[in-house]
């Protein structure tokens, strides 16, 4: 039976993102992000991230085929199947830009339930990683500001100029993404006009891979440290600045 390690890591939107949760909407909105079905939080499949960071590895990076199928298992179009020996989980939010409220005009915001499924998900996932403090908020509607003086001293992922909100606001806000208009043109006329949920830049998430314990070194040397120094597209629209995203070990 293998044993594996676990690498976790930091997303931090460099531009809009949009996830999509690959088919049409009836609503107002055509093409909504991918969000978890108990909680509605933004998050990021497994599947897709997956496939977005073989995909840099594959057309960016020009990772040798034999290593790409190695890590990542067989493209669609392969004839054998082969499983990928990593193992991906699902990006979750943190902290999410929000302007307009208050003296600030533009700060991050995080909440109780967003700062208490990271500590949940660290715990489980990367015991190394030290928890976040959970400030205290004595008003429904109390908007704190902390630095990272409370976090992790070496690197906190939160950041600076952090809003903590309480649960129903952040849920508030979250319910209420930028929602961008696109339009495809024909010979220069309009012929199809969709509006599109995104994620706002500077946006973070976490996720973590399980490595095994055999791959250490080589997965260090070949991915990680090719991951962690340069841009990874995630994500639809890349033609139009999308999903650029720099990726950070925790």
């Amino acid at each position: 039976m293998k044993t594996f390690k676990i690498y976790s890591y930091l997303i931090e939107c460099l531009s809009n993102m949009h996830v999509g949760t690959g088919g049409d909407n009836f609503g107002i909105v055509d093409k909504e992000i991918q969000r978890d079905q108990v909680d509605n939080v933004p998050i990021i499949h497994a599947s897709s991230l997956k496939g977005a960071i073989r995909e840099f590895f594959d057309k960016s990076i020009l990772l040798d085929p034999t290593l790409l199928k190695k890590y990542f298992g067989s493209d669609k179009n392969d004839n054998i199947l082969q499983q990928g020996m990593l193992r991906f989980f699902e990006a979750r939010l943190l902290v999410i830009p929000v302007r307009g409220v208050g003296d600030l005009s533009d700060y991050s915001g995080t909440s109780l339930q967003l700062l208490t499924d990271y500590n949940k998900f660290v715990t489980v996932m990367d015991s190394s990683i030290q928890l976040l403090s959970l400030p205290t908020v004595n008003n429904e509607h109390a908007i704190t500001e902390f630095g990272n003086a409370t976090f992790i001293p070496s690197f906190t992922p939160i950041g600076n100029n952090i809003a903590y909100f309480t649960n129903e606001k952040m849920n508030s806000v979250l319910k209420g993404l930028p929602i961008i208009a696109r339009n495809s043109l024909e010979n220069g006329q309009s012929e199809n006009l969709w509006y599109e949920e995104i994620i706002p830049r500077g946006s973070k998430y976490y996720f973590f891979v399980a490595v095994p314990e055999e791959e250490i070194i080589e997965f260090s040397t070949e991915l990680e440290s090719k991951m962690l120094n340069n841009v990874v597209q995630i994500g639809a629209n890349a033609t139009v600045g999308y999903g650029f995203c720099k990726i950070f070990k925790l």
